[in-house]
């Protein structure tokens, strides 16, 4: 899993801001994005295969069996982590 690109972000919603810390990979010809969000309290993370040309983000992969996850985790185990549950996804029929 290669890093591509690294982005902080806000996000808005009719109840929220939230700022999110979002990290591009590429693996095995697919693009994933791991989003942090930073101003929850543990932060945690959440886990999409990324397609630029849409608008909106896929359903979230889940890691460990959770779509949220990673609570106040480091960014090194967190990638560890998605890692994992990428193959494991590549592996199932979600694709």
């Amino acid at each position: 899993m290669k890093l591509t690109e690294n982005k902080n972000l806000r996000s808005y919603s009719q109840k929220s801001i939230n700022w999110h810390s979002c990290r591009f990979y590429a693996f095995e010809n697919e693009e994933f994005m791991i989003d942090k969000t930073t101003d929850a309290c543990p932060p945690f993370f959440t886990l999409y295969a990324y397609h630029p040309e849409l608008t909106m983000l896929n359903t979230p992969i889940p890691v460990n069996g959770d779509e949220l996850w990673g609570d106040g985790l480091s960014w090194k185990k967190a990638e560890k982590l998605a890692e994992l549950a990428i193959r494991t996804w590549f592996e199932s029929d979600d694709l």
